[in-house]
């Protein structure tokens, strides 16, 4: 008799906590969905993409092979689901809240307490910086599935090699996804290779399967674009800018989020101070990797859009919450007053999270207090319809004629989620040679809008390098007057360069060493 109500206790629980798993994550699904947008710095990779696929080669411009992406597995996944659904624009938002959803669940999953997964949820959805960048057309949706997966991998390893297959893939695609993320998971990769050591044939399986994709990749790049490792890199690295100034801005870019989404800061320091304090040994680990992380973003000065930064490490902070001291109990009153007190806590600074309030407008000033050039970039974008709900009202109303702008059109302004979805289902096919561009345009910002918005028979030059092998190759000198932006480093292009693109003549140029430079590297990145 003694034994039924125990057995019939247990399996309500597991009910209890599958219906909790399930509620947050319908919840999350939900409101990730309500507030899906599409950044400019997506459509860079978009229309690299659409080049690719449609024969222009696989540049962000038709003439040269540079890869101005950071981002190699999601810029692949991006050209699989275009191929497949032509569904461009709505295909990689819902990929981002199928995956996003998937990591969500992935960390709910490795806690028995229904107080926690309240916690957390409440952290995860009242964090401006996670749910913004949980769409957007960037890649923190899959580096959140595969900083879920290797934190669950190191829960429990394990001497098989199913395990080393699955942990040496995950590190693998967490590399590829976003490669700056490898200070992020060094720490736990080195603590559980060390802890395997003596396990010759399992650190042999996780190192080949985690370094065969990484050399495939390597090599495709070094044969397609002449080059190791992004563009980017060389655009944001080779700059003449003092270091304390670089550390001033990367002070401003975490003071943004002190400021604007308080909930991330909070969540982020509780759970690394926890860690420190009451975690195992795997745990703190975890917690140093989001320090050297951290310690990382500031020394680069940050980034432009507020936020995107910290989605990951939050994600991780999450993970580390809802694991650590399992031994103490929380009760469910206890969670819910903490989470009532975050959401209190920075509704009482003025800051709404963006999942309750699904702002229209940009909530900060760039110019004013500490902001320092960091950018409210969804709210920018949502102000200028291009979020889900937009394009799903107007669907069937592209809103102007259908037909790509002419390269010397004035009004090259931002454009709707519904036209961009337009001209990307129907991007021309190449049907011959294209040896010199129809048209010209030398642009930095809303780069990748301007770029879906001429088409690929025009060539848009990036006067902040992202994009363009030769002014990467030219130090970024700062306007005294007028200071500089993160992610924005504006070259002055040399005299004649325009016009040597425009006719893919190098001889244009007006300074012979820099004639001689353009000339060997159109020889490796022109056909």
């Amino acid at each position: 008799m003694s034994s039924q109500p125990t057995t019939k206790i247990r399996v309500d629980s597991t009910k209890y906590l599958l219906a909790a798993r399930v509620l947050v994550l319908l919840t999350f699904t939900v409101l990730i969905t309500r507030i899906a947008w599409l950044s400019d710095d997506a459509l860079i990779t978009l229309r690299t993409a659409l080049n690719l696929t449609h024969g222009w080669g696989p540049g962000f411009n038709a003439t040269e092979a540079v890869q101005g992406y950071t981002h190699p597995l999601w810029f692949l996944m991006w050209t699989f689901i275009g191929v497949a659904t032509n569904q461009w624009v709505l295909g990689i938002l819902l990929a981002s809240v199928a995956l996003s959803t998937a990591a969500v669940g992935l960390v709910l999953w490795q806690t028995q307490s229904i107080a926690r997964i309240l916690l957390v949820a409440g952290v995860l959805i009242f964090s401006n910086a996670f749910m913004e960048y949980s769409t957007s057309g960037l890649e923190n949706p899959l580096s959140y599935v595969f900083v879920a997966l290797l934190f669950t991998l190191t829960l429990k390893p394990e001497p098989s090699a199913t395990w080393a297959l699955a942990s040496g893939a995950t590190l693998a695609g967490l590399f590829l996804t976003r490669m700056d993320l490898a200070l992020l998971i060094a720490p736990v990769a080195l603590l559980t290779a060390w802890q395997l050591r003596t396990n010759i044939k399992i650190v042999a399986v996780t190192t080949i399967a985690a370094t065969v994709p990484i050399a495939a990749w390597f090599i495709w790049s070094k044969l397609t674009y002449s080059a190791w490792l992004p563009n980017t890199l060389t655009a944001k690295s080779n700059l003449d800018i003092g270091q304390s100034d670089l550390l001033v801005q990367g002070f401003k870019y975490f003071w943004v989020s002190i400021e604007h989404d308080p909930v991330t800061f909070l969540a982020i320091l509780t759970a690394i101070t926890t860690a420190l304090i009451f975690g195992e040994k795997l745990l703190r680990v975890w917690a140093l990797g989001i320090l050297i992380y951290l310690a990382y973003v500031w020394w680069i000065g940050g980034d432009f859009m507020a936020g995107r930064f910290l989605a990951v490490p939050l994600l991780v902070s999450a993970a580390i919450l809802i694991t650590i001291a399992p031994e103490i109990k929380i009760r469910f009153n206890t969670a819910l007053l903490a989470v009532l007190a975050l959401l209190t806590a920075a509704t009482a600074l003025g800051q709404i999270p963006v999942t309750l309030s699904n702002p229209t407008v940009q909530r900060w000033d760039v110019g004013t207090n500490l902001n320092g050039n960091v950018v409210d970039e969804r709210a920018f974008y949502v102000q200028n319809n291009r979020d889900l709900n937009f394009l799903l009202n107007n669907v069937d109303s592209p809103m102007f004629n259908g037909e790509f702008a002419p390269v010397t059109a004035a009004d090259l302004q931002i454009r709707s989620l519904n036209e961009i979805n337009y001209l990307t289902q129907n991007w021309p096919t190449k049907t011959q040679p294209l040896a010199t561009p129809d048209g010209v345009l030398t642009e930095c910002g809303l780069l990748g809008t301007i770029g879906i918005a001429i088409g690929p028979t025009n060539h848009l030059i990036d006067s902040c390098a992202l994009t363009d092998r030769f002014l990467a190759g030219i130090p970024f000198t700062p306007d005294p007057q007028g200071g500089w932006k993160p992610g924005h480093f504006e070259r002055v292009l040399p005299a004649g360069y325009q016009e040597a693109v425009a006719s893919n003549d190098p001889s244009l140029l007006n300074d012979p060493a820099t004639r001689e430079q353009l000339t060997n590297l159109w020889q490796r990145i022109r056909p």
